[in-house]
């Protein structure tokens, strides 16, 4: 089943396509993007949280900055958004409870834009790719943006890949090719005491960062198999996740995490494709073009 890595968690965490399966059971400090590390060095300081609300509440996402004033998304995390959307490119943005989130005074509304301006929110308008159908698979077109009201100033850019970038590799290279994979998603927690199998926790929202080996390119997407038990590779993509960039080895912006494969985050993972012809030429109609090559 393709399940979308956004959605919220009954009101502003993550979930499935519906609100459930992801546990809010206490737990010590553990890594997001299953399998990964929190980016304590602020290696990805381009890398943001998007969050805005929809008709069910909030929600939130992980972007990239790839202009001063636009952030690539996943198509699913712009879709419907009532009033502002929020971003920020701190590493670490909430402790247990979410103490430091920002909420709109009128949910219905969504947000104006000016909450959490002191905590280092932009805020900005959210455009999905008028080819998103609201469909997840290896034809989507899942890319979105959000167009801040002002540039960022403290943070450049991260460099998108041309066109056909994946396109140029072959089978075997990209079998054996680690992308990076960054995003505030949930994280897997430790087994619960007496036996059973860990479960999905989303109490700290922190930037984390995982590699994962390249499956398969199609027209559309970036397929990844996200084993954390691969010595090859150190994680994968969950929940929270979406909209999230992907790496190649030299750091151009190759896709952004559209979906998963399996309902524990702990398989294979398929990205939206950044470097086609369809998205950069949308892209391009804000101002924001490939990298050279």
């Amino acid at each position: 089943m393709l399940r979308p890595l956004r959605r919220r968690l009954c009101a502003w965490l993550t979930a499935l396509v519906a609100c459930g399966g992801l546990s809010l059971t206490a737990a010590p400090p553990a890594q997001a993007i299953i399998g990964g590390s929190p980016d304590t060095s602020d290696t990805y300081p381009y890398v943001g949280m998007v969050t805005a609300y929809d008709s069910s509440g909030q929600y939130r996402c992980s972007g990239v900055l790839v202009s001063p004033r636009v952030v690539l998304t996943a198509a699913h995390c712009t879709v419907a958004v009532v009033g502002k959307t929020l971003v920020n490119f701190h590493a670490l943005l909430a402790d247990q409870n979410f103490t430091t989130r920002p909420r709109a005074a009128n949910p219905s509304l969504g947000f104006s834009g000016a909450e959490g301006a002191a905590d280092g929110y932009h805020s900005g308008t959210a455009y999905s790719h008028p080819g998103f159908t609201g469909a997840l698979g290896d034809k989507s077109v899942d890319a979105g943006v959000v167009v801040l009201d002002q540039p960022v100033t403290t943070v450049s850019p991260a460099p998108l890949a041309p066109k056909d970038y994946l396109r140029r590799m072959a089978q075997p290279v990209l079998a054996k090719t680690l992308f990076t994979v960054v995003g505030y998603g949930a994280y897997l927690g430790p087994a619960p005491q007496g036996g059973g199998k860990p479960t999905l926790q989303d109490t700290i929202i922190r930037r984390n960062h995982a590699t994962t080996k390249g499956s398969q390119v199609t027209s559309a997407t970036l397929r990844m198999q996200g084993n954390p038990n691969d010595k090859t590779g150190t994680g994968t993509m969950c929940f929270g996740d979406s909209g999230g960039p992907v790496f190649s080895p030299g750091g151009l912006v190759v896709g952004v995490v559209s979906f998963g494969h399996t309902p524990d985050c702990r398989w294979s993972s398929s990205a939206q494709r950044s470097d086609t012809s369809t998205v950069l030429t949308w892209l391009a109609g804000f101002g924001v073009t490939p990298n050279a090559g």
